[in-house]
């Protein structure tokens, strides 16, 4: 009979040791922004994913379920990794445009699962940000899969991103809270928080802010 093979992570708070703490600080945080400029496009990008918080989840596999239902024992894998943080872009024209990303690796083993063709692409895929809750749209931006040559041990690569419009930043940035709150779904339930010091760090890096500030 064929194998199945079953995963599961474990919970966030058995992994906590594992964790890397997002950088704290403005100025901590402003020194750790990476800006870049494409020089095919002229738009300049700035992130704090140095910054960001890093959560690792160590996975485990329980592998080779037989026909009587039994598992013949576990392997080892590497482990997940995710961030989450802010990044903004500006146009060779000024326009600005603003995100947050959600960037991480997944190991997966199932050979089916790795080949299965991408077909999350729903253009009202949303969660929401702020304090009210604010309705924000998701972009994928990356999903790849690396394997090893036996196709046994595969990382999957997914980035996706919440595309923020210009009022989305004015409002947060004038809430005066020092994070951002942000559900992933549409349950508007807390999925995580964002430092608002990485917002104001990746615009200031690009100079940008002060557009985004309330009118007086």
């Amino acid at each position: 009979m064929r194998l199945v093979v079953v995963f599961a992570f474990c919970a966030l708070a058995a992994c906590a040791g594992l964790d890397v703490p997002a950088v704290k600080g403005y100025d901590n945080i402003r020194a750790a922004v990476e800006v870049k400029t494409d020089p095919a496009t002229g738009v300049t990008s700035a992130n704090s994913r140095a910054a960001a918080k890093e959560e690792v989840y160590r996975p485990l596999y329980a592998v080779g379920m037989d026909a009587s239902g039994q598992f013949d024992g576990g392997a080892p894998s590497k482990r997940a990794r995710s961030k989450f943080y802010a990044e903004a872009e500006k146009a060779a024209d000024g326009t600005v445009r603003v995100y947050f990303v959600s960037d991480g690796e997944t190991p997966v083993i199932e050979t089916e699962l790795q080949e299965k063709p991408w077909t999350e692409k729903n253009p009202d895929s949303h969660g929401f940000v702020g304090d009210p809750w604010r309705k924000v749209y998701w972009e994928l931006v990356e999903w790849r899969t690396n394997c090893d040559t036996a196709k046994l041990r595969c990382l999957r690569i997914k980035k996706d991103r919440m595309k923020l419009s210009n009022e989305d930043v004015r409002v947060l940035l004038a809430e005066g809270r020092d994070e951002i709150r942000v559900s992933f779904r549409e349950y508007r339930t807390v999925s995580t928080q964002l430092d608002i010091d990485q917002l104001a760090a990746v615009l200031d890096a690009l100079g940008v802010r002060e557009q985004f500030q309330p009118a007086s």
